[in-house]
């Protein structure tokens, strides 16, 4: 976006915690922001960008709304958000466990209130409700096998405390990696949905 924008313009990187938003570009401000509750400009921005954000929060209408007032007339809302739905393991004979323990594990994250790992197929609907012109969305989902497995082993390994506080033991937790490690795994993955819209009055 700071190659985008150009020397006349300006990016604001916001983040909750942005220990990793370090030594940006000159027309980058990084910015520690938690959408829940810190105040945004009203009708300041060309372009507001969230990927994987809402997920996170009980209220994810409130922080769209948020965002559209962020935007200038005819600024563009984007927003990117993942779906776990089709998540399955193949090629593997503990695929079938692996597939079942990951939907049991995700769907107690979503009654504990935690995140929402199945959130994304209600993004559409949310966006569309908030008045954009120019509505539109798609979604892209990834099957991988062999090293292209190393994100997902990652995502696991990333979630291996918040899996144990809602009852997976490590026993199960050892296992399902030892299964996303197979040369012969075949998974099929998270689904990003998108959707993009403009603010009316440009």
């Amino acid at each position: 976006m700071a190659d985008q924008v150009g020397d006349s313009g300006s990016v604001v990187a916001a983040d909750l915690n942005p220990r990793f938003l370090h030594d940006p570009p000159a027309n980058v401000e990084v910015r520690q922001f938690d959408l829940t509750k810190d105040d945004v400009e009203s009708e300041t921005y060309d372009l507001v960008h969230s990927r994987l954000l809402l997920l996170h929060l009980p209220e994810p209408a409130a922080a769209l709304e948020k965002m559209v007032r962020a935007l200038k007339p005819g600024g563009w809302l984007v927003t990117e958000e993942a779906d776990w739905g089709l998540f399955g393991v193949d090629g593997h004979p503990d695929a079938g466990w692996a597939s079942a323990l990951v939907h049991d594990l995700f769907s107690r994250h979503a009654e504990t209130q935690v995140r929402y790992p199945y959130f994304g197929r209600q993004l559409p609907g949310l966006v569309a409700d908030l008045g954009l012109d120019e509505f539109d969305g798609s979604g892209h989902t990834d099957v991988v096998r062999g090293d292209a497995l190393r994100l997902y082993r990652l995502t696991f390994a990333a979630l291996a405390r918040l899996n144990m506080a809602v009852g997976a033991s490590a026993k199960d937790l050892k296992r399902l990696m030892k299964v996303l490690e197979s040369p012969t795994a075949v998974l099929t993955g998270v689904t990003i949905i998108t959707t993009w819209g403009r603010k009316p009055g440009h």
